[in-house]
């Protein structure tokens, strides 16, 4: 078996050469070098977002909470800035300063407010197309979630 330690290129052809030097238990070279190839398929599946915190129309959320997307793939971390994910107030549109971070091996995005959130307000996320996965692929559109903070 040989497992890569990083994702194998979207849509590349890969040769996999096994040599003489491999023997079985009792010491036999292998008869032949033997070789095979493939291509990799060509991703053009795009991401989606799979779970939110807090739920879409949550309420009574606390004021000290951070927002999460979870996404249906690995995205290119790159592509998951405080451009790409934003939370503003509902009402006026005000931007919410925070910092953006993702782990790759959960598929979490997450939004982490410089403060508290204002209690008793709307709140409005946004994950844009400018968030794509390893194979560029964007979301198909803008995704948006809405949740109001505890009185």
């Amino acid at each position: 078996t040989f497992d890569p330690t990083v994702n194998l290129d979207n849509n590349k052809s890969y040769t996999i050469t096994v040599t003489t030097g491999v023997k079985d238990a009792a010491g036999n070279a292998l008869a032949a070098q033997s070789t095979s190839t493939f291509t990799t398929e060509l991703d053009v599946t795009a991401p989606t977002v799979t779970a939110t915190s807090p739920i879409n129309n949550a309420t009574g959320v606390a004021v000290g909470s951070a927002v999460t997307v979870t996404f249906s793939e690995q995205m290119d971390a790159t592509t998951i800035t405080g451009t790409t994910f934003t939370l503003k107030t509902t009402t006026g549109d005000v931007a919410v300063a925070g910092v953006v971070s993702y782990n790759g091996t959960s598929h979490v995005a997450t939004f982490t407010p410089s403060g508290a959130l204002t209690a008793g307000t709307n709140y409005t996320a946004t994950v844009t197309t400018g968030a794509k996965d390893l194979a560029g692929n964007a979301l198909l559109g803008d995704f948006t979630f809405k949740f109001t903070t505890a009185p």
